[in-house]
């Protein structure tokens, strides 16, 4: 390790620390937080799928469904644990390449913020593509619907995350290149 990369490791190691505190913080929040993950997926799932929701302190958001199931959404269907794999993939893929500190800094702060949006992305498409199968009828298990749209709608979205992250540090990396050389 030189020190060129030094200040790479020190990101890396920060990035490391901030997710592993966020999520032991997270596991132990009461059921109704933390709001600022829940009130935009219960917001935004209610928004797709046509449930109405309402808060209940200690309990979080929920709804009933037209056909009468009753809905709950609370700090488990917010989206912490995908928030800390996506933030760590962020970080941990797009900080190293990208060069110079304000520029490793700016990239580690795009990934927090990235990862808030495609966890709040991520967990109201869980939860209404769930409402809208169990709204249509057709007698699958409600536990099983709302497992199998987890793992397809979270290894969708952190592809996609992923890929736009690519993206996007590429396009930054470019634009520096033709900012350095004048051209």
């Amino acid at each position: 390790m030189n020190a060129k990369s030094l200040d790479k490791y020190l990101i890396y190691a920060a990035a490391a620390v901030g997710a592993i505190a966020f999520y032991l913080w997270f596991q132990g929040a009461p059921a109704d937080q933390p709001l600022f993950f829940l009130a935009p997926v219960a917001w935004l799932s209610g928004a797709l799928s046509g449930l109405p929701v309402a808060f209940q302190a200690g309990l979080g958001y929920w709804g009933y469904t037209v056909t009468g199931l009753r809905i709950i959404i609370e700090r488990s269907c917010s989206g912490g644990n995908f928030f800390v794999i996506c933030f760590t993939l962020l970080a941990f893929t797009q900080v190293g390449r990208v060069k110079g500190t304000p520029m490793r800094l700016a990239v580690a702060v795009g990934a927090l913020a990235a990862s808030y949006v495609f966890t709040v992305l991520a967990s109201s498409l869980r939860i209404a593509a769930t409402v809208i199968l169990l709204e249509a009828g057709l007698g699958f298990d409600p536990v099983l619907v709302h497992n199998i749209m987890g793992i397809l709608t979270y290894v969708s979205v952190i592809c996609l995350c992923y890929l736009v992250a690519q993206g996007l540090v590429s396009m930054l990396q470019n634009s520096r290149m033709v900012t350095e050389h004048g051209q």
